[in-house]
């Protein structure tokens, strides 16, 4: 299972209603399935990509405007900081967490 970072239909930021529901439901009875699991590690996956803990957050206020600017909330990355500006492959993370929103999609 994958994360989609793209809020879109009855998708509540990044994290469907269906998900929550069920991470309500293995709360009440004290279980956590598979699927939990790999929605966890997914959303732990696409925290690191987004706010760039891997170089020391540098990457954190142009990895949030990417995905503002792919909902088309924003026109560019800029920041007001010029010198702010995506880590060295962090595009490219970005865009594979982005390529794993349809296989999200369907397994829902």
């Amino acid at each position: 299972m994958k994360l989609c970072l793209e809020a879109e239909g009855k998708t509540s930021g990044v994290i469907p209603h269906a998900k929550l529901e069920l991470f309500k439901k293995e709360k009440a009875n004290s279980t956590i399935s598979a699927e939990m699991l790999a929605l966890a590690n997914a959303v732990t996956d696409s925290n690191a990509v987004l706010f760039d803990g891997a170089n020391g957050f540098a990457g954190c206020i142009p990895g949030l405007h990417y995905v503002l600017k792919k909902q088309g909330l924003m026109k560019t990355l800029h920041c007001i900081n010029p010198n702010e500006v995506l880590s060295a492959g962090q595009d490219e993370e970005l865009e594979r967490i982005y390529g794993n929103c349809n296989s999200f999609r369907k397994s829902l």
